[in-house]
């Protein structure tokens, strides 16, 4: 019966609101759901083995943006990146590594880079990348890059310790429409934790097309109307090692979709969107997943303040009907208190798709099988940020900033977790769970020429769930182009758990600008397993790649 009230949704939605994007119901890969905060990195993002190489980015075309994701909104990004999580995909770019370091006034009409990183153990990387910004004629770019690793944690790649990783991007755009497709591969060495698998490998193909805030003649209105979508793999390669007395790692294999549109009203102070989505998923052995959603978002924005609020309805086959909602404010301090720059307060109930594959790509070894869920939460957050005037030196500036967020799962929503203990195949479990969370974060920066430093605590007061550390304080300092020495950058970032007895994550960098489209640089990611030898694990349970030395060079035209 519920899954009748859902496709007849889902048909009311298409036929009402989603009918203009007809022609772009291709796919969709969840790229605008809500995002968990940064700090639950055992839930939702247990970071990557890459580290940051010393390769500049080129900027990406500013494309008009989709509205944003009012809590209880699902809104695809347009141009789905292999670089990012399907669940967060954008705009494919390089990496960001270096966006302090360079300063480009005005990205030309065609650039590109070419670059290369070789590194110790066993690290090697290239990159290619080339951007034309539209003009009369649509907009493209192409990506690919190419990586791989071995030797880490101590052993061998023949034990089972190496991954690599290849991706190739490629779009076409306009002033309000987008289309791009990417591929990407990944396989890490198993570790010898299953003797009949080698490895496990994954393979997505992401693709998006659209057009974003699409005026409607000279009225107030405009459309948007998007598509996107996912075909993924995730299989364990046989060694020759013959039998184990684990359970075979079976084949993770599906393929997601989702059409949305959105019919947004501008005028003056006041702005209202009305969209709508559906998607659908299957996985090989598990039961379809279909889902529906629509939301009415309303904003007013006067002075220096804006209030903001969404009601919606959402469901889908698994776990029924739901009615996220939201409401929001903002203020800055404007000229009667010019140190505040903004004061944000935000509640109500939120719902996003939560994937164990999605999960296995930011933790390699996490056991990708299993259908998606959308959890849902209750929430409340609040922030400032101020910068007080004062003599903070020649041309100083410093800024402090405070964040505080509490989430609480809706009965039966509950999101899945990253796990500290294997699953009967050798992978790490993952686990559907309900939690509450208390998460706070506190930062300053301070900067005067061409100097600048960050400081930063952030801590989770609630649910510890399966992380081994909650409360952590981050520092960085950076410099570029003092002195005699223009060409040259200089970075050092650096995260300290203090909560529990587990290794610091300390890396740095220096740039050089050799001449004006060459640039060299020397970096040390994660350092201190790189000095001592030790190993940093993924959950205490798989090595991960650790420490790097590498150099890199790279050209651009």
């Amino acid at each position: 019966m519920l899954r009748k009230i859902v496709r007849a949704l889902s048909l009311s939605l298409i036929i009402a609101t989603l009918y203009p994007a007809s022609l772009f119901s291709q796919a969709a890969a969840s790229g605008g759901d809500a995002v968990v905060p940064d700090l639950e990195t055992r839930i939702g993002n247990s970071g990557t083995t890459v580290p940051t190489e010393a390769i500049p980015a080129i900027s990406p075309p500013s494309l008009p943006d989709l509205p944003k994701a009012e809590p209880g909104e699902q809104v695809p990004a347009p141009m789905p990146s292999a670089s990012v999580s399907p669940a967060t995909a954008s705009v494919p770019a390089p990496s960001d590594a270096g966006d302090f370091d360079r300063e480009v006034p005005a990205p030309p009409s065609e650039s590109g880079s070419i670059g290369v990183t070789a590194g110790a153990p066993n690290f090697l990387s290239g990159r290619f990348s080339f951007l034309r910004a539209a003009g009369d004629r649509p907009g493209f770019f192409l990506d690919f890059s190419g990586e791989s690793a071995s030797g880490y944690g101590g052993h061998s790649q023949a034990d089972g310790f190496f991954d690599r990783s290849a991706q190739a991007s490629a779009g076409i755009f306009g002033d309000y429409w987008s289309a791009s497709a990417t591929a990407t591969s990944r396989t890490d060495g198993l570790q010898g934790k299953n003797d009949r698998y080698e490895d496990i490998v994954r393979r997505d193909l992401l693709w998006s097309l659209g057009a974003a805030n699409l005026p409607l003649g000279g009225s107030p209105f405009s459309l948007t109307a998007t598509g996107a979508g996912e075909i993924f793999t995730a299989f364990a390669e046989d060694s020759s090692m013959g039998v184990s007395s684990l359970s075979a790692i079976s084949d993770a294999t599906g393929y997601r979709l989702e059409p949305f549109a959105a019919l947004s009203f501008l005028d003056g102070s006041f702005s209202a969107d009305l969209s709508g989505s559906y998607a659908y998923e299957t996985i090989d052995d598990f039961d379809e997943l279909n889902a529906a959603a629509t939301s009415l978002s309303l904003r007013y924005a006067r002075s220096v303040f804006a209030l903001s609020a969404s009601v919606g309805v959402a469901g889908d086959d698994a776990d029924g009907i739901l009615v996220p909602f939201s409401v929001g404010f903002t203020a800055s301090g404007g000229n009667k208190i010019p140190s505040l720059r903004e004061i944000r307060l935000v509640g109500g109930i939120d719902r996003y798709r939560s994937s164990p594959y999605d999960l296995s790509s930011a933790t390699p070894f996490a056991d990708p099988r299993g259908p998606s869920a959308y959890a849902a939460d209750w929430n409340a957050s609040g922030g400032f940020t101020l910068s007080p005037v004062g003599d903070f030196g020649e041309s100083g500036e410093i800024s402090l900033s405070g964040d505080a967020t509490f989430r609480r799962s809706l009965s039966g929503r509950g999101l899945y977790a990253v796990t500290d203990f294997y699953s009967s195949s050798g992978l790490i479990a993952v686990d559907r769970v309900e939690r509450t969370s208390f998460a706070t974060k506190a930062s300053a920066r301070y900067s005067v020429g061409v100097f600048e430093t960050t400081a930063g605590w952030s801590a989770e007061w609630a649910d510890r769930l399966y992380r081994e550390s909650v409360q952590s304080i981050d520092v960085g300092a950076a410099a570029r182009g003092w002195g005699s020495a223009k060409g040259l950058r200089a970075s050092l970032d650096g995260s300290f758990p203090i909560d529990r007895a587990a290794m610091p994550d300390m890396s740095a960098r220096v740039t050089y600008q050799l001449i004006e489209p060459l640039s060299v640089s020397l970096s040390i990611n994660d350092a201190i397993p790189l000095v001592t030898g030790k190993t940093r694990y993924y959950n205490d349970l798989y090595a991960e790649r650790g420490g790097t030395i590498s150099l890199s060079a790279e050209a651009f035209f």
